[in-house]
């Protein structure tokens, strides 16, 4: 989110409300790749110390 406000600043972008739902949204999806990241991360460190690596 710092960076995206970071990126209307240094472009001269007005805060409008689409353009905070737009961050909203954004947001939305980092969290959810995040936590996928995060069951992935968790199933392959169980498969390697179950497989003894």
């Amino acid at each position: 989110m710092v960076g995206a406000v970071w990126f209307l600043y240094l472009a001269g972008f007005n805060l409008s409300v689409a353009v905070w739902v737009g961050i909203i949204a954004l947001l939305g999806v980092d969290a959810e790749t995040g936590v996928v990241m995060l069951l992935y991360l968790d199933l392959s460190y169980e498969k390697f110390k179950k497989n003894g690596f």
